[in-house]
């Protein structure tokens, strides 16, 4: 017999178990809609893979990064990061350097400046964006691995716990 306890405490415990790993699973394949506030700031990173996987699409075809980067900030669809890169083309426009205006809006670590930089330099930028935006994208997703490696083992002792206090 499974004393009532139990059944109360197991429930919302799984609950929240089971949101953090639906939330991740939904997180990954870009299935949470763009009107979820809270989530959408947990997707950041993915936004930015995103975001320079994009650019080095237009870069690669001709077009300029600040019609790039004012097109994103008016129709990219999570509007959390549609705002800051609505933020990241105002400064462009205000003649600051794109990779600058990135790097202060916190879309981008300085080393992944510094390589965007040199790339530049060396006139291959669009790959240099491609290969960091696939970087960032492969860190997300192992990242995601380890939470959810560690999720099943903690709900394991979570509900052996409850168990064995009855």
């Amino acid at each position: 017999i499974v004393p009532p306890i139990f059944l109360v405490m197991s429930g919302p415990i799984m609950l929240c178990l089971s949101a953090i790993i639906l939330s991740g699973i939904c997180l990954y394949f870009d299935i949470i809609p763009s009107s979820v506030p809270v989530i959408d700031r947990l997707s950041n990173r993915l936004n930015v893979s995103r975001l320079l996987a994009i650019l080095g699409r237009d870069v690669r075809r001709g077009e300029g990064i600040t019609t790039t980067l004012d097109r994103l900030g008016r129709f990219y669809p999570h509007r959390y990061f549609a705002r800051k890169v609505a933020r990241v083309a105002n400064l462009v426009c205000g003649g600051m350097v794109w990779i600058d205006a990135l790097s202060k809006e916190r879309l981008l670590a300085t080393s992944e400046a510094t390589a965007l930089r040199s790339a530049e330099k060396a006139g291959n930028l669009d790959w240099a964006l491609t290969a960091i935006s696939d970087s960032i994208r492969r860190k997300v997703v192992q990242r995601m691995h380890r939470m959810l490696g560690l999720l099943g083992p903690l709900s394991i002792v979570v509900l052996a716990s409850i168990v064995g206090l009855f």
